[in-house]
């Protein structure tokens, strides 16, 4: 193990011939920094699981992620990777959604709710059927 620690300039430096870097406190085990060919992998102290694992410039994160504040995102996100993923939103959800339909090309749906100007609530049927558009104002009689 080699230990460079420099108090003037705040330059840390640790190099370790072994594959794992195992962080204490007053000799209790709290994480853990792996090397697994290249690819950096950190663990909680109370389990073996990789927590996260960092290759290059990409990053996975196993288990449950929860963010406080604000989170942006660039780039394609996927939210559920199968059929039976639940996504939840317990917030506000602003702008518009866009859907791309079955295949990627320069058309898509966009759906966006017109600034209301008291709380609205719209039902969706328990029903299958298509949902059909009017251009004009009609008159409905039953």
């Amino acid at each position: 193990i080699f230990l460079k620690l420099e108090l003037m300039e705040v330059e840390w430096m640790l190099d370790t011939t072994g594959t794992d870097i195992i962080l204490k406190d007053d000799g209790t085990e709290f994480g853990r920094l792996k090397n697994n060919s290249g690819e950096l992998r950190l663990q909680s102290g109370s389990s073996s699981t990789t927590a996260i694992s960092m290759s290059g410039a990409n990053v996975t994160i196993a288990g449950n992620l929860t963010v406080t504040g604000n989170s942006t995102g660039e780039g394609n996100i996927t939210i559920g990777d199968a059929a039976g993923d639940t996504v939840t939103f317990g917030g506000t959800i602003q702008g518009s959604l866009v859907f791309e339909g079955s295949t990627a090309d320069s058309f898509e749906t966009t759906l966006t709710a017109t600034d209301p100007t008291a709380d609205r609530t719209i039902t969706l049927p328990n029903l299958t059927g298509t949902v059909s558009l009017i251009t004009a104002a009609e008159t409905l009689t039953n």
